[in-house]
């Protein structure tokens, strides 16, 4: 059976610079993209870059933000 609509690229988890989309920091923080968006807002979460009309986060900075939720 063929799947129609977009496809998320692989994430390459040893490239710091690698861009993620809503969906790669969903899976990998857990949040819904509401509970991203709202701690964005506070300043509580690494902002994101608008490219063309896609929301894009570097991977270094989720990393990071991940990590200083364990310290």
């Amino acid at each position: 059976m063929l799947m129609m609509g977009r496809t998320t690229p692989e994430v390459d988890p040893q490239d710091p610079n690698q861009l993620l989309n809503f969906e790669h920091v969903q899976r990998k923080t857990t949040f819904s993209e509401n509970k991203i968006r709202d701690l964005i807002e506070k300043g509580q979460f690494p902002q994101y870059r608008k490219i063309g009309n896609r929301s894009l986060f570097l991977q270094r900075e989720i990393d990071a933000w991940i990590l200083e939720q364990f310290s």
